[in-house]
């Protein structure tokens, strides 16, 4: 956290000079190894589709949303009688 000079001390700046290393930025680099691909909305359903996932798409003004049946369907509880 910078100090305040006190009153009436003349203002002093510090300068460093860094030496730089050849090839630092390179060796540090981050080389992504994940490849990725874009498709379209149809290749996307077919693709989720055919890995046993079928899928729809929902379009809101807020953005786009993947919809997918989970788990089996339910059965509704059974009404008891005399209600």
């Amino acid at each position: 956290m910078p100090v305040d000079a006190p009153a009436g001390a003349p203002a002093t700046v510090r300068i460093d000079l860094v030496a730089t290393e050849p090839g630092i930025a390179e060796r540090y680099a981050v080389h992504p190894t994940v490849r990725a691909e874009r498709i379209g909305d149809e290749e996307l359903l077919a693709l989720l589709a055919a890995q046993g996932t079928p899928t729809g798409l929902v379009r809101t003004p807020a953005g786009v949303y993947l919809t997918a049946d989970i788990g089996e369907p339910e059965e509704p509880p059974a009404r008891e009688s005399g209600a």
